[in-house]
């Protein structure tokens, strides 16, 4: 049997985000309690748009999370602004 195999695009989110230009912001909550996002970011679902963080006891696992929760989808950067931009979010790795 002949089989096309068609996959996405992978890369990692230091090579997503250096190909975009993209800045990772990283806050402390607490101590141990961490959130990562880009920076002026949203996903977006439908019509719909929704802020994504990612979690994590430290800074490296928030960042982690924070691939898993964006990778696949659409991420708008500055949506309310006239440099809006929409970018599709390959497969991530951390």
């Amino acid at each position: 049997m002949k089989i096309k195999e068609f996959r996405r695009d992978r890369m990692t989110i230091e090579q997503f985000a250096e190909l975009h230009d993209l800045t990772m912001e990283v806050h402390e909550r607490y101590p141990g309690n961490w959130y990562a996002h880009f920076e002026n970011s949203d996903i977006k679902e439908g019509a719909i748009l929704k802020r994504a963080y990612g979690n994590g006891v430290n800074k490296e696992n928030a960042i982690k999370n924070y691939a898993d929760e964006i990778s696949g989808t659409l991420l708008v950067l500055n949506a309310m602004s006239d440099d809006r931009k929409e970018i599709r979010v390959p497969l991530l790795n951390a």
